[in-house]
């Protein structure tokens, strides 16, 4: 059996952090940036504007497990299973002062006891890629 590898920097497993608390769940809430802002999601109010933006990229799915999706119905489906996840808080990308949704993304796999999330679901559209707004996301 092979002994964990220790350098100077290691700390035993078995020392606590004497301060450490979880973050916290990631907010309902509104989040601002410069030229976006990030609303929590809502199937029925954000899913159909999301899949009209995504229908016709077919690019677009090529990295993701899921889509692309035949239809509308078959998208919200898969949209309010995904945001109802307990380990999930996905948003909506707006863009400011236009209110144009550009894509959505979240946090995924969250686990609060251990502090680690994921970000994930990362749904950017052509609008928003590689640009300075998809920073601010």
């Amino acid at each position: 059996m092979n002994s964990p590898q220790v350098t100077p920097h290691s700390t035993p497993s078995s020392q606590r952090l004497p301060n450490w608390r979880s973050a916290g769940k990631a907010p309902n809430a509104p989040i601002q940036g410069q030229s976006v802002f990030l609303l929590p999601l809502d199937p029925p109010r954000h899913g159909e504007a999301l899949f009209k933006l995504f229908a016709n990229d077919e690019a677009h799915w090529a990295h993701l497990p899921y889509g692309p999706f035949a239809d509308a119905e078959s998208f919200m489906s898969w949209l309010a299973l995904t945001v109802s996840a307990a380990d999930a808080a996905l948003y909506a990308v707006f863009k400011k002062d236009s209110n144009q949704v550009l894509g959505f993304l979240g946090y995924r796999q969250i686990v609060q006891a251990h502090g680690a999330l994921e970000i994930g679901h990362v749904n950017f559209s052509q609008a928003l890629r590689q640009t300075r707004r998809a920073i601010q996301c």
